[in-house]
């Protein structure tokens, strides 16, 4: 009897697993058509999001900071308030 109940807490524990990963979004903007705006007004900028899902896109810039230069990327656009 016992080691049917730790099969099951095991299968429960797999199905709740998978049903986590399966229902998980790459982030809005992790296309450069998502793009976030953020304009001078809204400065300073902070924003908190999850990118352990964003994808790479092989017309993303090469980052060789990150990944071997084939890293993950989410997109902001950035427009000023005014001309200096």
């Amino acid at each position: 009897m016992k080691s049917l109940s730790t099969i099951f807490l095991f299968c429960a524990a797999v199905v709740l697993l998978l049903s986590s990963t399966m229902f998980a979004q790459a982030p809005a903007n992790d296309e450069c058509a998502g793009a976030i705006a953020v304009t001078g007004a809204s400065l300073p900028y902070t924003n908190s999001q999850n990118t352990r899902l964003a994808t790479p896109n092989g017309t993303d810039p090469s980052l060789t900071c990150a990944d071997g230069g084939g890293g993950k990327t989410v997109w902001y656009t950035f427009t000023p308030d005014e001309t200096r």
